[in-house]
């Protein structure tokens, strides 16, 4: 949170405590159904994992801008088709493809951390590509994330 913590204070009023709430909650979910995965997903192979949500939430996305996006022209342009494509490609199906073999391959709780390293990299993708200002307060937060990943990580010595 800490990491985020300038940008959430910049959008101001109520809300900003519900954005705080889902993004402390979001963690909690993930691990959840990573855990749901693990435990009752084995037999079924990443791939079934990932293409059959992809294909049901495909469907529905079509359908619903079938009847929100009635009557407006489509416009596909080369540039926004190859970055649907890639997005679709890349992005998710052989994204989350690879998740999920890790999955059946190592701890839940080990590749939980991948989504904790996403807002680390991507501060530091924008400060170093974009020019974003790396302020005090979101290098602790990014040391914080990196110091809990590798505390869940680190090996128990032993007795």
């Amino acid at each position: 949170m800490t990491i985020f913590s300038e940008d959430m204070s910049r959008l101001g009023g109520s809300q900003v405590r519900w954005a705080a709430v889902v993004m402390l909650l979001s963690p909690a979910a993930a691990g959840l159904a990573n855990v749901a995965v693990k435990r009752w997903g084995s037999g079924l192979g990443p791939f079934a994992l990932t293409a059959v949500p992809m294909a049901m939430t495909g469907a529905g996305l079509a359908a619903l801008s079938a009847v929100a996006e009635r009557g407006r022209p489509v416009v596909l342009g080369a540039v926004p088709v190859a970055a649907v494509v890639y997005l679709a490609v890349v992005g998710s199906a052989l994204t989350f493809t690879l998740y999920f073999w890790l999955l059946e391959h190592i701890p839940a709780t080990q590749l939980s951390m991948i989504a904790y390293g996403t807002p680390v990299i991507a501060v530091v993708i924008g400060v170093l590509a974009f020019g974003e200002p790396l302020t005090a307060r979101i290098a602790a937060g990014a040391a914080l994330v990196v110091v809990g990943v590798v505390l869940v990580l680190r090996r128990p010595r032993p007795a």
